[in-house]
């Protein structure tokens, strides 16, 4: 299979060769990442906004692709990345309170941080997700065409969801929906995070929103919308199409089809999700970890391939219980 590069991300590893591993023996480099690394406080107020801003792209990236990385760092490093990404681009803000990229990449860092804290810890994640809607929110009053403001918020708003139990905030199922539609919609072409085109990702979040919330009319009448695993596939094979490369994508391709198989009494579905779920295992693609999540994604495709019947109620949070049974009780309360 032929390797997919995108030309941001190229550029952003062809700017890491030069470096060397550890982090220690490439200080004396003037490499970006570093000096972002580096940075005091008092420095930072000396930044411009768009200083301030591509330090904080620096360190956001490396919270995010750190294992692909010639610099290499564990867990905990790439979490006291994204946590001083989060303060660079809050100062950016206050010196520019009208940028809505500082607004919806500060998101994005918060989205990326709770993605590598553990699902347990639902105290230090739902802080994250929230600041996501406050700063997307705030975005959105005098952005509105802004899709990666649209795309985050319903990040936001669909991982504050299933961190704390998808039914018991079912309401905010129709939000979650029309900032992905409306990021959609806005045909975010020219946006990128770090070599990977935004569209992509709203694709994937929608699959995994179509997936998850009960395909009930009694959902429908309540809130205005409701599940649909068709829809869910559909939308994963797009988010493949754009990013084959990607194990996420793989991933929840996977989960969709196995979701759509058990739903629907398909073989063939089961069949084709499962030989993902193994590929996903070997790490059979082109392109191997290049997410710091990468390694949870193997752990849950593995526990998939063991336990397919759970597809359908899957999030990297943990299992949601999405059953027909208990989504009436939810409901009906």
């Amino acid at each position: 299979m032929i390797r997919i590069f995108n030309f941001v991300f190229a550029v952003f590893l062809v700017a890491f060769v030069t470096m060397t591993v550890p982090l220690e023996a490439a200080a004396e480099e003037a490499h970006p990442l570093v000096r972002a690394l580096a940075l005091t406080d008092a420095e930072a107020e000396a930044l411009t906004a768009e200083e301030l801003i591509t330090a904080a792209d620096w360190l956001t990236a490396w919270g995010i692709l750190g294992p692909r990385a010639p610099v290499q760092g564990k867990t905990e490093d790439y979490l006291t990345a994204l946590k001083k990404a989060r303060g660079l681009y809050g100062i950016a803000q206050r010196k520019d309170p009208k940028s809505a990229r500082a607004l919806w990449k500060h998101a994005m860092a918060s989205y990326s941080q709770g993605e590598l804290t553990p699902s347990e810890d639902k105290a230090a994640r739902i802080p994250l997700y929230e600041e996501m809607i406050a700063l997307t929110d705030k975005c959105l009053t005098f952005a509105p065409e802004e899709a990666g403001c649209w795309h985050y918020k319903g990040v936001g708003v669909g991982r504050l969801g299933t961190t704390k139990g998808l039914l018991s905030s079912m309401m905010s199922a129709s939000d979650v929906e029309e900032a992905w539609t409306r990021a959609i919609a806005l045909d975010p072409k020219d946006a990128h995070v770090w070599g990977d085109p935004l569209l992509p990702g709203v694709y994937l979040a929608l699959a995994i929103f179509y997936r998850l919330v009960p395909d009930l009319w009694l959902v429908k009448m309540a809130i205005g919308t409701r599940g649909d695993k068709e829809k869910s596939v559909a939308m994963m094979r797009k988010a493949v199409a754009a990013q084959p490369y990607r194990l996420e994508m793989q991933k929840e391709l996977a989960v969709s089809l196995v979701c759509l198989g058990h739903a629907k009494d398909n073989a063939k579905a089961i069949a084709e999700g499962q030989a993902l779920f193994r590929r996903v295992v070997a790490g059979d693609f082109d392109i191997e970890d290049i997410r710091a999540t990468d390694a949870i994604d193997k752990r849950h495709a593995a526990d998939m391939l063991a336990r397919p019947e759970l597809a359908c109620k899957y999030s990297r949070d943990g299992y949601q219980e999405v059953d027909l049974e208990e989504g009436r009780k939810q409901l009906g309360k």
